[in-house]
C-alpha cells in the first residue's frame, strides 16, 4: 500500500467522524495561505483530558498523520481497556496536516517543507523569534496563517500534553520548557512511558530534556508559554533492520519514506505508549463519565451549551 494524498488522509478522518457522531467531531482551525482550509478532529469524550497532537508542519513530513490516524481509530474502536478508558476519559484532539498547501510535495530543496509563503512554520512561532537567513522564519513572528491557528488552539483549548510530529532523521522525543517543574514532571511520567513499554513489549523512544529558550520560533515553546506540556517527536527514518529504535541512519536531501506498512507494524506500536501514559494523566474521574453524557446529549439535542460550566479535571491544576 502506498502513502495517501492529503486529500485522501482527510477523507479516512471523515469518515471516523461520520462513524463515531457521538463522540467524534471536526472542525476548521483556519485557511491555509492559499485559502484552504486545517481541520482538526476530536475524538473520545469531548469534555475529557486534552492531548493536542499535530503532523505535517513541513509538508513533506506526513508519517504522523498516518500515525495518529491509527490511533484515532483505535481510541474508537479497539477492546483494549486503554483505549475504553481513553475513549471515556479524555479528549483527543489531532491536526492531520498543518502545512496543507505543500503536503507531500518535496520536489525541489525546501519547498514541500515550507508553506506556500516559502516560510518554515516550525520556526515561525513567536518565543524569541529572530529574522536568520539559514531557514527563512517568515517576515514576522506568527506571520503565517496556520501559524496564527495552531496558537490560537493552544490558547483556546489549553491541552495538558501536545505533541509537534516530523518524520526527523533519527529516532528523537524531547520535552521543551522552560519551567523546571514541568521538566520534572516529563522525566515522571516518562518512567511510567517505559513501564508501560515493557508491558506491551515495545522498545520505545528515549526522552531529551530541552529549554525553550535555546529553541526560538519552535511551535513546542510557544505551547509551553501557555502552560502546556510540550514535546517534539522525531519517528526517525527506516533502516534495512529497525531494530534499535536509537540508531541514526543517513538522509542525502528529501528523505526516503519508510515503507507504509510500517506505520502500523512499527512506528503505531511505538507511539501507543506515550498516548497512553499521557491520557492516564489526565483523564477526568472515572465517576463523571454519566453525567458528561447526559449532559452533551441534552447539548447536542437542544443547541444550548450545557457544558459551559461543566467541571475539567480535578487532576490539571499541578500539571504545570
Amino acid at each position: 500500500m502506498l502513502y495517501r494524498s492529503r486529500d485522501e488522509l482527510f477523507a479516512l478522518y471523515d469518515d471516523l467522524v461520520s462513524s463515531h457522531r457521538l463522540i467524534a467531531t471536526k472542525s476548521i482551525i483556519g485557511t491555509t495561505v492559499e485559502g484552504r482550509s486545517i481541520p482538526m478532529y476530536k475524538f473520545g469524550n469531548l469534555q475529557g483530558g486534552k492531548i493536542l497532537l499535530d503532523s505535517t508542519i513541513h509538508g513533506e513530513e506526513d508519517m504522523g498523520g498516518e500515525i495518529f490516524l491509527l490511533y484515532a481509530r483505535w481510541i474508537l474502536e479497539s477492546t483494549d481497556p486503554d483505549a475504553i478508558a481513553i475513549r471515556n476519559g479524555n479528549c483527543t484532539m489531532i491536526i492531520p496536516c498543518l502545512n496543507v498547501d505543500r503536503y507531500d510535495i518535496g520536489t525541489g530543496e525546501g519547498y514541500g517543507r515550507r508553506n506556500a509563503h516559502d516560510v518554515d512554520l516550525s520556526r515561525n512561532f513567536t518565543y524569541r523569534w529572530e529574522a536568520s537567513t539559514d531557514k527563512y522564519k517568515g517576515p514576522s513572528p506568527a506571520s503565517e496563517p496556520e501559524t496564527q491557528a495552531l496558537i490560537n488552539i493552544f490558547k483556546n483549548e489549553k491541552p495538558i500534553f501536545y505533541l509537534n510530529s516530523h518524520n526527523g532523521d533519527r529516532a528523537y522525543f524531547a520535552v521543551y520548557s522552560d519551567n523546571s517543574s514541568r521538566r520534572t514532571y516529563a522525566q515522571q511520567v516518562y518512567s511510567k512511558i517505559v513501564a508501560e513499554a515493557q508491558k506491551r513489549g515495545i522498545v520505545t523512544y528515549g526522552l531529551s530534556l530541552n529549554t525553550a529558550y535555546n529553541n526560538p520560533g519552535l511551535a513546542v515553546c510557544d505551547a509551553d508559554l501557555e502552560g502546556i506540556n510540550s514535546f517534539l517527536i522525531e519517528w526517525d527514518c527506516w533502516t534495512t533492520t529497525p531494530s534499535d529504535p536509537l540508531t541514526d541512519c543517513n538522509w542525502v536531501g528529501h528523505p526516503a519514506k519508510p515503507p507504509f506498512s510500517s506505520i502500523q507494524n512499527y512506528y503505531f506500536p511505538r507511539w501507543l505508549p506515550i498516548g497512553i501514559v499521557w491520557s492516564r494523566e489526565c483523564a477526568i474521574p472515572r465517576e463523571w463519565y454519566p453525567g458528561y453524557y447526559i449532559r452533551w446529549l441534552l447539548d447536542r439535542i437542544s443547541g444550548r451549551d450545557f457544558l459551559e460550566n461543566f467541571p475539567i479535571m480535578a487532576k490539571q491544576e499541578h500539571k504545570t
